[in-house]
């Protein structure tokens, strides 16, 4: 793990929010659930960061075992910008090699797993396969995985992980989408 500055952006994640998606979203007690969610949007810049991340701060309140919060938008990452944590190494790094590091956020029992160097380029199978690797070595580890996804119209989305989710939340702009 990697320790972060300490700081959290509370303009966009805050008590009253993710306790807000957390009783719209799981009206009853989360204490036997089990979940990775991917957090997505059908175009850019229609907030589904900041849902991913106070949805993920709810799970790391509410549940009594850590979560994760990844980073997988590689236009525009930002949730080591809300959590005061560095980009590097992330996601990207851990599927070269064979090594995933955490970094500790600000919020008790939440970890974030940021985007990290993205050479990414296009995507070919080896690089779905070793995301999918990645993500099910998060699984044994954490009841709650929380991926903040690129938009599902833009041809960076990983729409081939969808099996390793148990599914999505689709962020909509009121008036807009």
């Amino acid at each position: 793990s990697t320790p972060t500055d300490g700081t959290l952006d509370t303009s966009v994640v805050t008590v009253e929010r993710y306790s807000c998606f957390g009783a719209t979203l799981f009206p009853g007690k989360i204490a036997d659930l089990q979940l990775a969610a991917g957090v997505t949007s059908a175009g850019p810049r229609e907030g589904k960061s900041t849902v991913a991340a106070n949805l993920a701060a709810f799970f790391a309140t509410d549940g009594r075992d850590d979560t994760v919060l990844v980073d997988l938008c590689f236009r525009r990452p930002v949730q080591h910008e809300i959590f005061g944590a560095s980009p590097s190494p992330g996601i990207m790094e851990s599927t070269r090699t064979d090594r995933i590091t955490l970094c500790r956020t600000a919020i008790k029992k939440l970890w974030l797993l940021p985007l990290g160097f993205s050479d990414f380029g296009a995507m070919d199978f080896d690089k779905v396969i070793e995301l999918r690797d990645s993500i099910e070595t998060l699984k044994r580890h954490f009841r709650f995985i929380v991926l903040d996804l690129p938009s599902s119209l833009q041809s960076d989305f990983p729409g081939m992980i969808s099996s390793q989710l148990d599914g999505y939340i689709l962020v909509v702009s009121r008036g807009k989408t």
